[in-house]
């Protein structure tokens, strides 16, 4: 790979899809249960032809929902992981709204929606070029179709730490505006006294 940022972004993105795709199966198996129950109450003639409709119904219903290209689970997958990258702008977002609030006070919350925007769009840039952009997703997610479960696992755990330090920069860039905006840094401050 000559671009290994697009395919870090590309392999978490095809994680969070497969998660996407066992939550979806699980949920799929608790609504189905109680159709699968009801083919002892049938004769059995009937009964092959309910559990074959409902078979039939299941695989077009995979089909539909579990599309890389166009389904359900990759637009959730997508939502889910432009929500944890999007998470990185708290930083820098908290950090510039911290030094608004401190200059100038309490402005108005349509005065932030703009710098919120213009950041959300800046970052989300190169995501959009390097993971969605023509559906370049599909081209890895072949690739990565192939590799082995030791490859699955490594990427399982980058991508959980990536979710966890998306989460955590939320944290602190919430932290840094309220740190910025009153001025005091008393997390810091009881480090350097311990």
């Amino acid at each position: 790979m000559k671009d290994r940022y697009s395919y870090v972004l590309n392999a978490i993105l095809y994680i969070v899809y497969l998660g996407n795709v066992k939550f979806d199966n699980f949920i799929g198996a608790i609504v189905y249960f109680p159709f699968y129950l009801f083919k002892f109450c049938l004769p059995k003639r009937i009964s092959n032809i309910y559990i074959k409709r409902i078979s039939k119904g299941n695989e077009e219903y995979s089909k539909l929902i579990k599309n890389p290209k166009n389904g359900s689970c990759m637009d959730c997958s997508g939502s889910i992981f432009g929500f944890l990258y999007a998470n990185y702008t708290f930083i820098p977002l908290g950090l510039i709204i911290g030094l608004l609030v401190k200059q100038y006070g309490v402005l108005h919350p349509i005065i932030y929606m703009p710098l919120i925007i213009i950041m959300i769009a800046i970052t989300w840039q190169p995501v959009r070029r390097k993971v969605f952009k023509d559906y370049r997703y599909l081209k890895y997610f072949k690739k990565f179709e192939k590799e082995d479960k030791q490859w699955h696992r490594k990427w399982a755990l980058i991508t959980v730490a990536f979710c966890f330090c998306s989460l955590l920069s939320a944290a602190f860039g919430i932290y840094l505006c309220f740190a910025c905006a009153i001025g005091r840094f008393d997390l810091w401050n009881l480090m350097a006294r311990g």
